[in-house]
């Protein structure tokens, strides 16, 4: 599949560009030979093999619980006043009752059941179709709606899998030192983070915007925006650090470039933390109760300072043949018995699949790449701030690892 997948980013759509859907759905309403005589029968004839069927099931089952927790946080956010539980309640319920679909060809019913109930669809496919083709083929979309569905499912995930290797790749860097010559600079000279780990520093030309609809940042001598790995919440509290003389230096990865604020909203929530620096033991393992492999892994480094916070989960995430794992971590001081973080990083992890193994015994273990998404140093950073009722350190693991309930866990018992 990802073969036929790699087919279709390089084929021709042209026809319908007046279409606002995406590739997959476009290519499908194109009807070229590819489409009928390949990709299509390629996802029929997948129907029969259990591997298949049960990864349709994941993806699908995935796409749904985000959706769900993602309104809920929408209601969290807004104080869980009654208005906004009745303003997402048919969305919520929405999802929950798309979670009640636990197998494939009951999917498969569900999808074909919705094409006829939703006349709509029906519709707005056979108006776009004949806007390419001259004519209506309702038969064409109607017999194979819930491959076109089964296929956009797959096919998103592949996107996001190649964009995940694409960050993991650092392929936005040469397109930041591209963006930097055309201006007469060399930024691997003047930015000496960029130099070492291709991450854009902030200086006097570059601003920070951070509103609901944008988390880029935006260097006036080049007038475009760089899209930084960083939810609204902690970068509001980049922002306070820097107004409040807390950090000096401060670098992001650059994941993509735009002529225009792009418009994006993030997934968001937290909860309370309690810490007391000096008893951290030097290693903690915490795992869930539902599955022992889903663990988060806390090294404290007392001669150096150092807290590492990296979470390890039994549906790991595989690029190509590697392990990615996520990592925070700092470093910090003890100035007149307060404790002030002083650098602070995120990072993604790579190993192979053989080290993995060696790393979920051996939280020593090393893997073979790291790629930075921001790093904060010379900072001075009190452990107990807090933003908007929250405890910084906690809104920074929130933001990036998985397992929620574990990083409450750690800190409840601290």
């Amino acid at each position: 599949m990802e073969v036929l997948f790699k087919r279709l980013d390089n084929l021709d759509i042209s026809k319908s560009e007046c279409c606002m859907s995406g590739r997959f759905t476009r290519a499908f309403l194109e009807r070229s030979l590819f489409i009928t005589d390949e990709l299509l029968p390629s996802i029929e004839s997948s129907f029969d093999c259990s591997s298949f069927r049960a990864k349709v099931m994941k993806l699908y089952t995935s796409k749904y619980e985000s959706e769900k927790q993602y309104y809920q946080d929408k209601v969290q956010d807004l104080g869980g006043t009654l208005d906004a539980i009745k303003f997402y309640k048919p969305v919520i319920d929405r999802a929950e009752d798309r979670l009640k679909i636990t197998d494939f060809y009951e999917l498969i019913k569900s999808i074909e059941n919705e094409y006829i109930e939703y006349t709509g669809f029906e519709e707005i496919y056979n108006n776009t179709y004949k806007n390419i083709h001259g004519e209506e083929d309702k038969s064409y979309i109607s017999d194979n709606y819930k491959f076109l569905v089964i296929g956009g499912l797959l096919y998103d995930h592949y996107k996001s899998i190649k964009g995940r290797c694409d960050m993991l790749n650092m392929v936005y860097s040469s397109y930041v030192h591209k963006e930097y010559q055309e201006i007469g600079i060399d930024i691997n000279e003047t930015d000496n983070q960029f130099l070492k780990y291709n991450l854009l520093s902030l200086n006097e030309h570059i601003e920070i915007l951070n509103d609901k609809d944008s988390r880029t940042i935006r260097d006036k001598r080049i007038n475009k925006y760089f899209w930084i790995p960083v939810t609204k919440k902690l970068l509001s509290s980049f922002e306070n650090f820097v107004t409040l003389n807390f950090v000096s230096d401060i670098s992001f990865r650059i994941d993509y470039i735009s002529e225009a604020v792009p418009a994006m909203e993030e997934m968001e929530h937290g909860s309370a933390l309690k810490i007391d620096v000096s008893d951290l033991p030097e290693v903690s393992k915490f795992y869930s109760i539902d599955n022992y492999e889903d663990s988060l892994w806390i090294r404290h480094d007392q001669e150096k300072k150092s807290l590492t916070f990296e979470e390890t989960l039994d549906d790991f995430e595989a690029m190509n043949d590697d392990v990615v794992t996520q990592v925070i971590h700092l470093e910090y001081i003890n100035l007149a018995g307060e404790y002030l973080i002083t650098h602070l990083d995120h990072e993604y992890i790579v190993y192979t699949l053989d080290d993995y193994s060696e790393r979920l015994c051996n939280p020593a273990k090393k893997g073979y790449k790291k790629i930075k998404s921001f790093k904060i140093d010379n900072a001075r950073i009190p452990f107990m701030f807090k933003k908007d009722g929250e405890y910084f350190l906690y809104q920074v693991l929130d933001s990036y690892l998985v397992n929620k309930e574990l990083i409450s866990e750690y800190f409840s018992k601290i």
